[in-house]
Parts: C-alpha cells; structure tokens; sequence
C-alpha cells in the first residue's frame, strides 16, 4: 500500500496576501518603467528667443551682476537630474553694449573663459566660435567636472546652453541631445 502525503494546502488568506505582494511588486515595476530619468520637455526664454529641451520640469532663477559699469541681468533656465544640470541662460544686452559689438564680445568672451577658470584649466588663446560645442574638464581626482556648452552672441543678448556635472558617469548622450536641440533666432 502506498502512502499519500498531503501537503497543507496554504490558507484564502495566506494566498491573497501572496497575490497582493506579487501584484504590488509588478505595479513598481511598471511606475518605473513610465518614469524615465530624463523627461524632456520643451522650453522657452528670453521672450521665445530660445528654444530648448529640458529633462525635467524646469527651474528659472535671475542673478543682477555689473559688468565695466553696465547692469547684466542673467536668467538661468534648468533642471538637475542626478548630479549634472542642464541649463540655458540667457542675458539680454543693455543698449550701450547693442551699440559697441566690441564691449559686448569682451563680456561674453569674459564668461566663456569663466568656465575654463572654474575648472582650474587655462582657457585657450582661442575660444571656440559662436554656437560651437566646447568641453572643460577639471578639478580634483575623485571630485573631477565636466562642462559641455554652447554659447551665442547675438546684437541684443549672450544666450549659453550648459551641462555640467562629475566627469566620472557623465551623461554624454543626453548632454548632446539637448546641446543639439537648442535653437536661438538670428537676431
């Protein structure tokens, strides 16, 4: 005669609880699918000058600084994913620069440059043309930086596209999805 072994069968409750564990797990899942890191939205500034991508919902933030005598008005455009920012930033020129291209190539070339000294890397004798893509890298090892950037000057505004962040994981492909996506008109 053979011995039948009856295994417990588990309890309604026990099975419910299982099930919703296992149907909570998938439903994780499936919101972390739908919630990719980089949401690219598009964006606006300087009055719809500027159009651009943003990986996220975006943060606006406006800094007054003086350049030789003359008030700048720096509207920075960004969101941070992880540690790397992407920003846009746009400076509309007081008339006195619109009228003295030379006054206003010395200020945009002087926050060109600023990227290069942030980093602690000597700027170079040329600085790469107007819309030209440019990367710095610098800093400490462990605590390296990395900018990849754009900047424009027009007759009446310095537009810069930026991203920054550590130089170890740095977001290469998305830097260049938005660096290649902005569009500043020709005024």
């Amino acid at each position: 005669m053979r011995r039948r072994t009856v295994e417990p069968r588990l309890g309604t409750e026990k099975r419910a609880l299982i099930y919703r564990t296992v149907l909570s797990l998938l439903l994780v899942a499936l919101l972390a699918a739908c919630s990719p890191k980089y949401d690219w939205r598009t964006v606006s500034v300087g009055d719809g000058r500027v159009q651009a991508i943003l990986p996220g919902k975006p943060e606006t933030h406006t800094r007054r600084m003086q350049y030789e005598g003359h008030n700048l008005e720096f509207t920075l455009t960004g969101v941070t994913v992880d540690d790397t920012v992407f920003a846009l930033t746009y400076v509309p020129l007081p008339l006195a620069m619109q009228q003295n291209p030379e006054l206003a190539a010395r200020m945009a070339h002087t926050v060109v440059r600023s990227f290069y000294q942030k980093a602690g890397v000597e700027p170079p004798q040329q600085l790469p043309d107007w819309g030209t893509t440019f990367e710095v890298e610098g800093g400490q090892a462990g605590s390296a930086a990395k900018v990849r950037a754009r900047a424009w000057l027009r007759r009446d505004a310095l537009i810069e596209a930026i991203v920054t962040g550590p130089a170890a994981g740095f977001p290469s492909r998305e830097a260049d999805e938005f660096l290649g996506a902005v569009a500043a008109d020709a005024r």
